[in-house]
């Protein structure tokens, strides 16, 4: 099908029916509307443009609230690991969507989010206040002067401190030898310190401080409580517990709020779509009566569109006018329902420009046969098919399309594996008797027969090359550009032509067919270096340089076919990993005395499905690659832009029919 086709429409109204029309625009989702502040900057009509940007301070200042409500709902909803690389949307009917719009009191649920956050936080930061106090105190627990008598009197300084435990005795001696009025009890003893307290007259200040430098006297600051350490311990361990108790209430009563949180979701998707209906308007131009837009629709849409909006705006004009110099349209995929999931790799590496060919169902069959020459195991396809089954059931609109995309790639590993034997990583000739006739259908093995899988990858990638130079042809056909048709792409053909009967050799077409091969590749080479040369203006420049591109080309063509033999690295990595996880189970049955099984079952399980995800992602990864460093060069630039027209969107509830309100 390739690229829909484009026309640009300009509309033109009354002032008075601005909103409406917006509002119509975004419910047929058919126009991408330009922005007229870029197209009639620094020209004369860039006095029409709005002077003011149009906003809505409230909406979003609602938004955000819900956005917040939101956000703090979610810490408690409790989702299953499909779930969370899934969030399915909330579907609603249109009459349920309306009444939650009408009757629905958000603000009273934000506020209570507000107010349940605000008392956990403040409960948290007590909590984490009474742990450190816990931790300062724990070893002063058998300290029996209560905290608010260690403080300095008039003529005594009391310092709790520590000391290393191999220095205290010294330190007391020192300290008995320079006073007698000096009390140094000890409270704790651990390993490597000794907690303890300091007592002595502050006459004496002068000659106990060097001694406490000596000996690695540290001070320490108790926490201004009252009470004896003990006793303030026990009281914080019951507000601890009484913390807990508190917070567990509170997130009890968030969950209960988890019942409202699709309704919040109903009412921030619909704010977000006025508010994006305010954001078009200042694409608009305006007079002082009228508002004039433009934008571009696919083709085949326009007559819909413009009974779509006659029939609720009759006044307002719709004329289809043509594009502004330098001006390009949008580009919109359009394939066949078989085709279309393989746009996720187009988009990957970028869109078509507006004249280019779109490379999807040109890439799609390569990249189906790769994705299953990668993974090579028909039972790994199987999985994969059920896991993308379950992944369609929960995806609405675009991220449907890698799930379908998926599915295909299972089918084709379970192909490619049912053709290569590969089961699980199990040999055929130990699988049940009843599945014997698989073997029929074998073509090889992989694993015993690995030039034959190299050989493949080599012919596949020497076809797609092949195929791209023969795209390039036609595109150069169809751009009136003959010389590069003749002498470029179709000498490069002649020469792919003479190695492929170089490479079948005497064996297969006989001694014929190498010479044949042989002459091909010569006329091929002269065609490419002289004759391309010969209808340039400068001739001998021409020449030299086609010599050059032919020797650079027959580079690119051993290094982009040897590229492909990743396929056959890919897929034997994958049977031998499946191999190898089987034989590790295997040995967790031996060697785990009677849980044996148990042990086996959860390596099998937790091994393939590891191999499953590390080698599916590798599949896709390396299918691509070919595509875009090795196919598309050949045809394909890109550098278009997505058609994204203003439609409703919304990030959480999907509903039948999707209405908004003004």
């Amino acid at each position: 099908m390739g690229l829909s086709r484009m026309e640009k429409v300009q509309l033109l109204g009354h002032k008075e029916s601005r909103e409406g029309v917006v509002k119509e625009l975004q419910r047929l989702g058919m126009m991408q509307v330009t922005d007229l502040r870029e197209t009639l900057k620094d020209s004369p009509y860039e006095q029409f443009l709005l002077r003011e940007d149009v906003k809505d301070e409230d909406l979003e200042k609602k938004r955000l609230q819900l956005g917040y409500g939101l956000d703090y709902l979610e810490g408690f909803q409790k989702r299953s690991l499909a779930e969370s690389f899934l969030p399915a949307k909330v579907s609603l009917s249109q009459k349920e969507f309306l009444d939650i719009l009408h009757n629905f009191d958000y603000e009273r649920v934000c506020q209570t989010c507000q107010e349940l956050e605000g008392s956990l936080k403040g409960l948290e930061s007590e909590h984490q206040r009474l742990l450190r106090e816990e931790k300062e105190l724990t070893p002063w627990r058998c300290l029996e002067l209560p905290l608010e008598e260690i403080r300095e009197t008039r003529e005594t300084k009391v310092v709790p401190g520590t000391v290393p435990s191999r220095l205290f005795p010294e330190m007391e001696g020192s300290l008995a030898e320079v006073a007698s009025e000096v009390s140094l009890e000890m409270v704790k003893e651990t390993k490597t310190l000794k907690y303890c307290l300091l007592v002595y007259h502050k006459s004496h200040d002068e000659k106990i401080a060097p001694i406490l430098k000596e000996f690695k006297f540290i001070p320490v600051s108790l926490p201004l409580l009252k009470g004896k350490p003990e006793e303030i311990l026990k009281n914080i361990s019951r507000r601890l517990f009484q913390i807990e108790e508190e917070k567990e209430v509170l997130r009890g009563k968030s969950r209960d709020l988890l019942k409202e949180r699709p309704k919040l979701a109903a009412v921030y998707d619909h704010l977000t779509n006025l508010r994006e209906r305010k954001h078009i308007q200042n694409f608009f131009a305006e007079t002082r009566k009228t508002f004039l837009l433009t934008g571009w629709l696919r083709k085949k849409d326009f007559l819909d569109f413009e009974k779509g909006m006659e029939k609720k705006f009759p006044q307002v004009a719709i004329t289809r006018i043509e594009p502004g110099e330098g001006e390009y349209p949008p580009v919109a995929l359009e394939n066949r329902k078989l085709v279309k999931p393989f746009e996720v790799v187009t988009n990957l590496y970028g869109f078509p420009h507006h004249r280019e060919l779109d490379p999807t169902p040109f890439l799609s069959p390569f990249f189906f046969l790769f994705f299953g020459l990668c993974l090579t195991d028909a039972g790994y396809g199987l999985i994969l098919m059920f896991l993308s089954w379950l992944g369609l059931k929960k995806m609405k609109g675009g991220g449907r399309k890698f799930f379908q995309l998926l599915f295909l790639g299972g089918v084709s590993t379970f192909i490619a594996g049912a053709l290569t034997g590969g089961w699980f990583g199990i040999e055929l000739g130990k699988l049940p008797s009843f599945l014997h006739p698989l073997k029929a259908i074998v073509l090889f093995n992989p694993l015993t027969q690995p030039m034959v899988f190299f050989k493949l990858s080599l012919a596949l990638g020497f076809i797609q090359v092949c195929f791209g130079t023969v795209i390039k042809l036609f595109r150069n056909i169809k751009d009136r550009e003959w010389a590069d048709a003749v002498f470029v792409e179709g000498s490069w053909l002649i020469i792919f032509l003479g190695v492929l009967f170089l490479i079948l050799g005497k064996n297969i077409l006989g001694g014929n067919g190498v010479v044949l091969g042989k002459w091909l590749f010569i006329g091929g080479c002269f065609s490419r270096v002289v004759l391309s040369g010969l209808v340039r203006k400068r001739k001998a420049v021409g020449v030299g340089l086609g010599l050059v591109l032919l020797l650079d080309g027959l580079k690119n063509l051993l290094g982009n076919v040897l590229s492909y033999s990743r396929l056959m690295a890919l897929g034997m990595a994958t049977g031998v990993i499946a191999m190898v996880v089987n034989i590790v189970a295997l040995l967790a049955r031996q060697m785990v005395p009677f849980v044996g099984w148990i042990a086996m079952i959860i390596v099998l399980i937790g091994g393939h499905l590891f191999n499953i995800a590390i080698n599916t992602l590798g599949s896709f990864v390396h299918s691509s690659r070919l595509q875009f460093v090795e196919f598309f060069p050949y045809f394909f630039e890109g550098g278009g832009e997505p058609f994204e027209p203003f439609k409703v969107q919304n990030e959480y509830v999907r509903v039948e029919s999707e209405v908004g309100l003004g």
